[in-house]
């Protein structure tokens, strides 16, 4: 079935990047649970983890779609506005690899 993303690049101290991404699926739902954190964990996250070969994945679910944007806006605009000290770092980084610090998926 169809997805829509809304994607954008950080990194660790380390300079190793990472990626946060907010998966909507249109015609797909995932049985979910809430962890001693209270954060929202999927019953079976190895049906998406198998699809993520690049080292460690953590998959949440979320219950606020507007919610989930606020937090991804909010690390796109500290990153922006140059908030976090290493956000000049990783600019250059996302421009030698020809990287959008941040990206939508069409309809």
């Amino acid at each position: 079935g169809e997805v829509y993303a809304v994607r954008i690049w950080e990194s660790h101290e380390s300079g190793l990047v990472h990626v946060h991404v907010i998966l909507l699926f249109k015609s797909r739902r995932f049985k979910t649970f809430k962890d001693r954190g209270g954060l929202i964990r999927l019953t079976r996250k190895d049906e998406l983890a198998e699809c993520w070969k690049y080292g460690f994945s953590d998959w949440q679910g979320i219950y606020d779609l507007e919610g989930a944007l606020d937090y991804i806006k909010k690390d796109m605009t500290k990153f922006l506005n140059h908030e976090n000290e290493n956000a000049a770092r990783d600019l250059a980084k996302l421009w030698v690899y020809r990287k959008r610090t941040f990206s939508v998926s069409k309809k």
